[in-house]
């Protein structure tokens, strides 16, 4: 299940992307990006990354969404990452957690036995 943080920077990003993906259609139009599907190519290509240099912005306006995108989109993908490692690393925390209390009683259910075999022993010594 997907917390609500995650799920609120998973859409900003989409959001974002989608946006960006559409404005910059009219503002690059006739250079790279003539239509939707490459200025949607091109906003998910720049917010994941990867960037491959087919679709880039040339124009001074469509530059400065480029920039928006890839720090605003950054920043968000950042977020996705830091609360998936947290919600990995918590789960084996406790994976670690519960192993080492079985072990614990494990160890407590052996002391607790040998500490009655002792106390019999004890007795039995005394009672000789």
């Amino acid at each position: 299940m997907i917390d609500k943080q995650l799920k609120k920077y998973l859409l900003a990003l989409v959001v974002l992307a989608l946006l960006l993906g559409v404005w910059i259609v009219p503002v690059e139009f006739g250079h790279k990006v003539n239509n939707l599907n490459d200025g949607l190519w091109w906003a998910i290509t720049t917010v994941t990354g990867v960037g491959y240099g087919d679709v880039v912005p040339v124009t001074g306006l469509g530059r400065a969404i480029g920039a928006v995108l890839m720090t605003v989109g950054l920043i968000l993908f950042s977020f996705v990452v830091a609360l998936l490692s947290s919600r990995f690393s918590r789960a084996e925390e406790k994976y670690h957690r519960l192993r080492q209390e079985k072990i614990m009683d494990s160890i407590n259910n052996k002391l607790y036995r040998l500490e009655k075999k002792l106390d019999y022993l004890i007795k039995e010594k005394k009672s000789i």
